[in-house]
């Protein structure tokens, strides 16, 4: 697999790796959850990771030298690993997923001692999204029902997540925000007229209110 092939999420996904950089170690042991392709896998293996993955679709998933198991991350699925991790990614994941506070109580159970959780999803923080809210009662990357199609709402976003509600299900769920980041860090993915404008003023607004996709980095409390 080339990262040429990958069409997802590259400039988050060059960005991230950068960032976890700063916590890799040899001998590291990784998991990533919602894993797609494998295309973040294979950049953390280009590191030396020794990475495993959790994917839910079997025929998406491409690497022929990394394990996967493929569960819905709805599910408790720590059940199914006998193991435990020094750090664990999900790239825009937790937007598809029913409950925050199980998602997190089993990535706890997944980490060792001071654990690392990276944890990025849709800013719906960010100000075109309060301005499409306003407008639209709607959030931005949110337009579509949970019900729209009951066979694929497995594919779509249907939970937000707020930075200072998210903070608090942290704290109870056992960890604490080492960091939080916005990509891209200050401006906004487009070119019209509206955006240049915002990107202009996101210049002076707080880091939540800026970027399209939020950056969580939690560590493991006890």
């Amino acid at each position: 697999m080339n990262l040429e092939e990958y069409t997802g999420f590259p400039g988050l996904h060059d960005f991230l790796i950068k960032e976890i950089e700063k916590y890799i170690f040899p001998g590291i042991e990784v998991l990533d959850l919602g894993a797609g392709s494998g295309a973040f896998c294979y950049r953390l293996k280009q590191r030396n990771c020794n990475v495993e993955a959790i994917e839910i679709d079997k025929k998406i998933f491409k690497l022929k030298d990394v394990k996967c198991y493929y569960i819905d991350l709805n599910k408790n699925f720590s059940e199914f690993i006998n193991k435990q991790y020094d750090l664990i990614t999900a790239i825009e994941v937790i937007e598809h997923l029913e409950n925050p506070h199980n998602f997190l109580r089993e990535c706890y159970k997944l980490l060792k001692n001071k654990g690392k959780l990276f944890i990025t999803t849709p800013n719906v923080s960010n100000l075109p999204s309060r301005i499409k809210f306003l407008l639209t009662g709607r959030f931005r990357s949110f337009e579509y029902s949970y019900f729209k199609n009951n066979k694929t709402h497995e594919k779509e976003h249907i939970t937000p997540i707020f930075y200072y509600l998210f903070k608090n299900v942290c704290e109870k769920e056992g960890f604490k925000i080492v960091k939080y980041l916005t990509f891209p860090e200050k401006f906004y993915l487009s070119r019209d007229v509206i955006k240049k404008f915002l990107n202009l003023l996101s210049l002076v607004l707080r880091p939540h209110l800026k970027g399209e996709s939020q950056i969580f980095i939690l560590e493991k409390n006890g």
